[in-house]
């Protein structure tokens, strides 16, 4: 008897899921609240996590403009988290890039921001930055204006963006996500609201250390959706481009990281004197990792050191 035991416990080790004997973080994504119609640290984090990932070379790869050893380390890594397709958007003349990534529940479109490890990707960034001149946008609402520099960015990629969220069932049969840190903030926020104005449907958005990228009236265009924007203490990037010398508004409800690492949800706009310090990515992760439940964190890959 103890053979045909033996046998059988082998047929059944074979019939599990490659995933059953991994650790929980092995299907991270999967904790996604897509039902949720308020903020979920779980939802914060992992779209934070993948908004440190965009980087290459957080990945390794020295050569961002290498796109297929991006892709592939990146499919790598969080096909290993519970995400079941991937593909990048990414416009080289513009300096642009979009991970569009899905799993059976949520649709995630993830912008990278300013590279600062390539002098090419570095100039491109500055120059979408800076062009900060606002631009009249009234398919995103009456009178709205918005950052002409990212405007032109984003429709760079934004139709194949568009497409590929289709194509991985967003809207229709999965939540969509659109998520990114500093410059890719600011392309999340203006693509949520296309997505939405062109009836798509309405994305929840996730916005890390993200500047301003409308004014008044494109802000009352984004009211029906929900965008939730973290800063880290006093953090720059957030200050700016000014809302006292410009028509710059933030949209969203805020959440603060604080001077003693603490989390404000649904609290104030900083004022006072900003650090570039305070901006990288790492430091919104670390500081939301620290601050995870100890169930929750338990599942969750943890930053990267």
């Amino acid at each position: 008897m103890r053979p045909l035991f033996a046998a059988l416990g082998l047929i059944v080790a074979l019939a599990l899921p490659a995933w059953a004997g991994e650790p929980k973080a092995a299907r991270a994504y999967d904790l996604l609240q897509v039902t949720s119609k308020k903020h979920e640290m779980a939802d914060a984090y992992l779209l934070a996590y993948a908004s440190c990932y965009v980087f290459p070379r957080l990945l390794h790869v020295s050569d961002q403009t290498n796109n297929k050893e991006f892709i592939r380390k990146f499919d790598e890594k969080f096909t290993a988290l519970g995400m079941k397709s991937i593909k990048l958007c990414a416009d080289a003349y513009s300096g642009t890039d979009c991970v569009v990534m899905s799993n059976d529940t949520a649709v995630i479109v993830v912008f990278r921001g300013s590279e600062d490890g390539d002098c090419c990707a570095f100039v491109r960034d500055w120059l979408t930055n800076i062009n900060l001149t606002l631009t009249k946008a009234p398919e995103l609402g009456k009178g709205a204006r918005v950052h002409r520099g990212m405007w032109l960015a984003l429709e760079s990629v934004y139709d194949d963006v568009s497409k590929e969220v289709t194509k991985q069932g967003g809207f229709k049969d999965k939540r969509v996500y659109v998520t990114g840190h500093s410059l890719g903030a600011g392309m999340a926020l203006l693509c949520g609201a296309r997505l939405n104005a062109d009836g798509k449907g309405k994305p929840v958005v996730y916005t890390f250390g993200g500047p301003r990228v409308g004014n008044f009236e494109f802000r009352k265009g984004m009211s029906d959706v929900t965008v939730h924007r973290w800063v880290n203490k006093n953090d720059l990037i957030p200050m700016l481009p000014s809302d006292r010398f410009m028509d710059y508004r933030h949209v969203g409800l805020t959440h603060n990281i604080t001077e003693k690492g603490e989390l404000e949800f649904d609290d104030r706009e900083y004022r006072g004197f900003g650090t570039r310090k305070r901006h990288h990515i790492y430091h919104y992760l670390w500081a939301m990792h620290e601050h995870l439940p100890s169930e929750l964190k338990a599942q969750m890959p943890e930053p990267p050191g």
